[in-house]
Order: C-alpha cells, then sequence, then structure tokens
C-alpha cells in the first residue's frame, strides 16, 4: 500500500495531527504507525536510541518481515543512569529482542551512519540524544538513507522536557519546505513524513 492509502485506513488527519483510529492503545498511536508501515511493506528499517527496546519489539511484532537495525551506544549521558545500568540494558535489550530480526550497534549513529547506503532504508526512528544539536545532526545525516516514500519518524516531538527535538524538526521540515508531516497524539508526540526529492 502506499501512504497516503494507509494514512486514511489508519488515522483520522487534522492538520499535522494523525489521530489513530480505534479506542485501544495498539491502534492509536506509533502501533498505528507499527501497522501502516507493515501495510507498507517495509523490510529494513534503522532505530537510534533503543533503550529498554519498547518501540522496536512493537515495530517488529507488527511486522515480522522487517529486519531492524537498532543503534544505542548505552553510555552514561545526561539523564540516563551510570555505566553499569546501561550496561544492564543492553543486556536485557538484546536478550528481549533475540525472537525478531533484529542487528544491535552498539555505538553512536554518527559513527555508523555511512555504513548504510543512501536511499536503502524503508524508514529512520530517532529517538537518541534529544538536545538540539544531536537532534538535527540526526535528521541531517539518517534522511538520505531512507528511500523515496519511505518514512522519517522523530520520537519525543513537542516533549517539555526535550524542547531541541521540536526545535530540530521544525528547523528541518521548513528548511526543506515539508508540508505534509504529521505527529501522533501518544503521550510523547512522534514526528513522522514521506521521504521526498526535496528532503
Amino acid at each position: 500500500m502506499e501512504f497516503k492509502e494507509v494514512l486514511e485506513k489508519y488515522f483520522r488527519v487534522r492538520g499535522n495531527v494523525a489521530k489513530g483510529l480505534g479506542t485501544e492503545a495498539r491502534n492509536r498511536g506509533r502501533w498505528a504507525l507499527a501497522r501502516a508501515m507493515a501495510d507498507m511493506a517495509f523490510r529494513s528499517g534503522v532505530e537510534i536510541g533503543t533503550l529498554y527496546g519498547d518501540s522496536a519489539e512493537m515495530w517488529c511484532s507488527m511486522n515480522p518481515q522487517l529486519h531492524l537495525t537498532c543503534i544505542d551506544p548505552y553510555g552514561e549521558y545526561r539523564k540516563r543512569h551510570g555505566q553499569r545500568q546501561q550496561d544492564e540494558a543492553f543486556a536485557a535489550t538484546s536478550k528481549r529482542l533475540v525472537p525478531f530480526n533484529v542487528t544491535m550497534m552498539r555505538t553512536t549513529s554518527l559513527a555508523v551512519v555511512d555504513k548504510f547506503p543512501d536511499a536503502s532504508l524503508d524508514f529512520v526512528h530517532i529517538d537518541g540524544d534529544h538536545s538540539f544539536d544531536a537532534a538535527i545532526q540526526d535528521i541531517v545525516a539518517w534522511a538520505p538513507k531512507v528511500r523515496i516514500g519511505g518514512l522519517i519518524l522523530v520520537h519525543d516531538y513537542f516533549s517539555l522536557s526535550w524542547p531541541g527535538v521540536t526545535q530540530a524538526v521544525d528547523a528541518y521540515v521548513r528548511a526543506h519546505r515539508i508540508q505534509e508531516w504529521y505527529v501522533t497524539p501518544d503521550v510523547s508526540l512522534t514526528a513522522f513524513w514521506v521521504r521526498t526529492l526535496c528532503d
């Protein structure tokens, strides 16, 4: 299916807000996105910032054909816990994702972005360092890795705790004149748009 079809199938769109249809949590927000991406026959994706694997498990459980690369340094920084807790989180997440077709890369996103050819991914989910500088660098570096017609997703849009994410998304879509972009009304919003020749 094409993006416009799944948008109509899984979401009620008002302006830039794409509210998942249905009353159950598994039909709203990012769950609706996961269903839409499965219907679009997505087979390859990258998740930047995996931590406990909640999102990774969701993408993969909705789409058994998906190969997901999870990139996270699991290092101590700002709001994250100490290194011992990060090591434990990496071990637990690696075990949690064993049933799925997942490759774990314990590194920073910019250290490995060049290992992925341009237009080689169906989607990228950016949920890493939430400062403006890091978020904008991730969007700029990873957007070209997504094929035309694929999706770019940025988690924690419009979070009071991480205003840098909002600023990065707003700057990017404005600079690239992306008119059709959406946010899911989850507890923590996800911004998403279709990759085009313009970005």
